[in-house]
């Protein structure tokens, strides 16, 4: 007999429903958020951030702003690789401690990410700032255009008269 596979949605539900059952939602982010920042184990943030999706698409929640001082703090740390799929997270947020946090995306160089000199890393926290409706990240497009070089430059200033035309 052919077993039925699971469709992504269902194995996600699963895997939330069954990861910690006897915490609430915002005490399992909570924890994981901390376990990965305590433990500097890329796999922890990993998990974390799988966690963090999870329960945001089965029950809307992983996107409270009380998180994002653990988000942040994470985002900052080198020791691990996500730092690109962190960008969409901030962008979720459309706050101003989250558009600091895309802005210092847009600047940063990680040594992981020398082999393309971080750009990729910064064109996402540059779209993902023009996204953020609002005179902050307007803002902080605008002194991306003006103070940083080459791409980071062109795609600030592209993000800019693109949102003008509109």
């Amino acid at each position: 007999m052919r077993q039925k596979k699971l469709s992504w949605e269902s194995a996600l539900k699963q895997f939330v429903t069954q990861f910690r059952p006897h915490q609430s939602d915002s005490q399992r982010i909570r924890d994981v958020l901390e376990e990965a920042i305590q433990s500097q184990d890329s796999r922890e943030v990993g998990i974390s951030l799988s966690v963090v999706r999870g329960l945001g698409y089965i029950h809307g929640v992983g996107y409270s702003k009380e998180y994002l001082p653990l988000f942040a703090e994470l985002f900052r740390q080198e020791w691990h690789s996500a730092h690109e799929d962190m960008i969409n997270i901030f962008e979720n947020f459309k706050s101003e401690e989250a558009i600091e946090e895309l802005g210092g995306a847009a600047q940063v160089r990680l040594k992981y990410l020398d082999f393309n000199d971080s750009e990729e890393l910064a064109r996402k926290a540059i779209y993902a700032l023009s996204r953020i409706p609002g005179p902050q990240a307007q803002e902080k497009l605008q002194f991306i255009a003006q103070n940083c070089d080459g791409p980071r430059r062109k795609w600030a200033r592209q993000k800019m008269k693109t949102q003008a035309c509109l």
